[in-house]
């Protein structure tokens, strides 16, 4: 009997992936999800996956939902489109991440769906923890980890997106992508684009968009000096060669590590990179955050003028949300 691991679950097991994952090709045709929830015993060795109860399946027999401290399922009647399920073997197939990210768009704020979007195109994720608590509860056991492979992207999701019309999900789904960037390294440089780059109705600065970790070259008069053959920029504007680094104390704490960062910051700028740094204290202050905004702006070119009255509460909002 074929499983269909979907929604949540199929997050936790994205998020418990390989290092070494690429964007999963092991792809399968599209069908119908099973008439019935699987036995208890099919799901119980999943925390090899790094999963929890209760699982969440779909079926396509409405009255086959089940919903107990194990299980809950899903309906869903029809086919679901051809490469939106992986292969795990054993039976078990397991939502692609763009079909995750579209059941989550169902359940999850506009926000909280926007930073997911980050996360899934992204090369970070929030994984298991090493000693994991039984008694905690899965997000608990969860930290942020770095330097994954990309499984999906914003094209992938947005094709996935339009093929998927009139189903539960697809505004909230269409909106957050106009806000999604690819390549992410980490949550605090997720939390710093979208508090730049979100429109002021959602309290953001409404910045254009950067490109987010883009490889740069040292140009051929400063090659031969230069620390490393390419850097990469955290968010980079390429047409007005202004970048934001996001400068994370809790990476860059030793000595090595901070000549690193000062050192590439004098390689990008003799390439005619103009570097803002910012650090976590910053993003966590509102105030010091408005002045990294307005600095931007001004490297770009851009009067920023918010008129909508109630910006400040937004934004606060947005900044609760996130931080």
């Amino acid at each position: 009997m074929e499983v269909f691991i979907t929604h949540k679950t199929a997050l936790q097991y994205w998020r418990t992936r390989s290092k070494t994952l690429a964007i999963p090709e092991q792809r399968q045709r599209g069908r119908k999800p099973p008439a019935t929830p699987p036995k208890a015993s099919v799901l119980l060795n999943s925390k090899i996956f790094g999963l929890s109860s209760p699982f969440e399946v779909t079926v396509c027999s409405e009255n086959s939902k089940r919903t107990s401290s194990l299980f809950k399922s899903h309906f869903f009647p029809e086919v679901l489109p051809d490469r939106c399920l992986v292969d795990l073997g054993g039976g078990l197939l397991v939502a692609s991440p763009e079909l995750c990210f579209f059941q989550m768009a169902s359940e999850l704020p506009l926000i909280k769906l926007i930073e997911l979007g980050y996360e899934l195109c992204g090369s970070y994720t929030y994984a298991l923890k090493t000693n994991v608590i039984e008694d905690e509860s899965a997000e608990a056991n969860r930290q942020a980890d770095y330097n994954y492979n990309l499984i999906t992207n914003k094209k992938r999701l947005a094709a996935f997106v339009a093929q998927m019309p009139g189903k539960h999900g697809k505004k909230n789904a269409t909106r957050a992508l106009q806000h999604i960037i690819d390549g992410s390294g980490s949550p605090m440089e997720t939390i710093l684009a979208m508090l730049l780059i979100l429109p002021h109705n959602l309290g953001g600065y409404g910045l254009p968009q950067p490109e987010m970790n883009r490889r740069i070259d040292p140009k051929a008069a400063i090659k031969n000096d230069s620390s490393k053959q390419f850097y990469k920029c955290d968010l980079l504007w390429k047409d007005f060669n202004v970048a934001a680094e996001y400068d994370s104390n809790s990476h860059h704490s030793d000595g090595v590590n901070i000549a690193d960062d000062s050192i590439k910051r004098g390689d990008l700028a003799l390439s005619g990179i103009d570097v803002i740094t910012v650090t976590s204290k910053q993003i966590y202050s509102a105030k010091e955050c408005d002045k990294i905004a307005r600095r931007v702006a001004s490297k770009i070119g851009k009067r920023l003028q918010i008129k909508n009255p109630k910006f400040n509460l937004v934004c606060l909002e947005l900044r609760n949300q996130l931080l």
